[in-house]
């Protein structure tokens, strides 16, 4: 018995903790690709983009927090 098995992994970067719509549509291109098919990926690429923004103003509000921190320490 002769069994054989055509296997493809696409294995993009991403956070174990968090969901990436960016590593998602980066698979999806590949994997249209190779399938010559058209897959719309506008929407994870929307997504991602609406993250990383959420991601920089969360990052500057931590900062700004980080240095009202400090500020009150100096003048106590």
């Amino acid at each position: 018995m002769n069994i054989t098995f055509q296997l493809l992994l696409i294995f993009p970067y991403t956070e174990p903790e968090s969901v990436d719509h960016r590593a998602a549509a980066s698979a999806i291109k590949i994997l249209s690709s190779i399938l010559n098919i058209s897959i719309d990926i506008t929407e994870l690429v929307s997504y991602a983009e609406k993250i990383e923004e959420m991601e920089k103003i969360i990052q500057g509000m931590y900062a700004q927090q980080q240095i009202e921190k400090k500020e009150s320490v100096m003048h106590t």
